[in-house]
């Protein structure tokens, strides 16, 4: 068997940070190590417009701990891509210095890269119940974008946008330390369809109706990221993160946990509902952004996936012998 030296892969994300070690053997995956940590790095960027010290010191921290980790299992390369926070922020250069003195290969990419990487990396992955429909969404939900990804059942992406507005940009908008007052909750509502345009994605399903000479088309949905993870096994009470993978929650079992957690603050949302200390303040935005986009189009089932970016990178990697950009 060819087996080559361990590789890591980084999803440096405006919410968490995630890590991938895995080595190549034949023409597949062999995945060492994936976990994630809360580092809320963007947190208050919308109103101060840069990286807190706090904020960089609770992502050295993080770094520091998966480059051990990456240490133990004798990874030499470590890969990594930087999403929305460092976009946005102004002293984002403070946070690329920590990545390079971890010797971690970091590359801020756009939007457009974050849902390549996104689709390429969650795809593969999901049942072939998913592919039953004519055509299908994947939603991807962040900490300060949402990227959205219209594919066939090739596999062959027909559009693809990113978005800015996401769990983390709107808990700086509308905080949620406490309870969700139905005043607030339409203010939500109105500023995530302000911000996702389906003009184009309904253009391209009206392309495909047009090709195919048909009058309708069936869409099936998934998610990806911590939002829809978390609403997972808090709705379905798994144990385990890998028990959410392609797992599948209803629009209307969503809709009222949502309500649940709107009526709570943040603390009783850890209390009462068990969601995660570090998503207790982002979720609902995160879930709701999901509900919005599932009303649009009627979608009345969401499938989970735990993969995205970093599976994305380690796919580029497996197809690539020389990784030295995503442009």
């Amino acid at each position: 068997m060819n087996k080559q030296t361990p590789i890591a892969a980084f999803d440096l994300g405006s919410q968490s940070f995630l890590c991938l070690i895995f080595s190549k053997e034949e023409n597949r995956l062999n995945i060492l190590f994936d976990d994630v940590r809360i580092v809320k790095i963007s947190e208050n960027l919308e109103k101060t417009k840069k990286i807190s010290d706090e904020a960089l010191d609770r992502a050295y921290r993080a770094l520091t701990e998966f480059s051990e980790i990456c240490n133990l299992h004798g990874v030499e390369r470590k890969i990594a891509v930087a999403t929305a926070f460092a976009r946005d922020a102004k002293n984002s250069e403070e946070f690329l210095k920590i990545c390079n003195q971890l010797q971690i290969q970091i590359e801020v990419i756009s939007g457009n890269q974050e849902a390549e990487l996104t689709f390429l990396g969650t795809a593969e992955f999901l049942p072939s119940s998913f592919y039953e429909t004519d055509l299908q969404i994947l939603i991807d939900t962040g900490g300060r974008s949402t990227e959205l990804i219209l594919f066939n059942k090739n596999k062959e992406i027909l559009h693809r946008e990113s978005f800015g507005v996401g769990g983390v940009l709107l808990n700086d908008q509308f905080s949620s330390i406490q309870a969700i007052t139905t005043n607030t909750e339409n203010q939500i509502n109105n500023e995530i369809l302000k911000t996702i345009k389906f003009q184009n994605f309904d253009k391209a399903i009206e392309g495909y109706k047009q090709k195919n000479e048909t009058n309708s088309c069936t869409l099936s949905f998934a998610a990806v990221a911590g939002a829809p993870v978390e609403l997972s096994m808090r709705i379905r009470n798994y144990k385990h993160i890998s028990e959410t993978e392609t797992s599948a929650l209803t629009f209307n079992e969503m809709k009222l946990f949502t309500e649940k957690m709107c009526f709570l603050t943040a603390k009783e949302r850890v209390t009462k509902l068990g969601i995660h200390p570090g998503r207790s303040e982002t979720l609902p935005f995160g879930a709701k952004i999901i509900l919005s986009i599932m009303n649009y189009y009627k979608a009345k089932l969401l499938w989970i996936s735990t993969k995205g970016i970093r599976y994305g990178l380690a796919v580029k990697y497996l197809q690539s012998k020389q990784f030295n950009s995503l442009k």
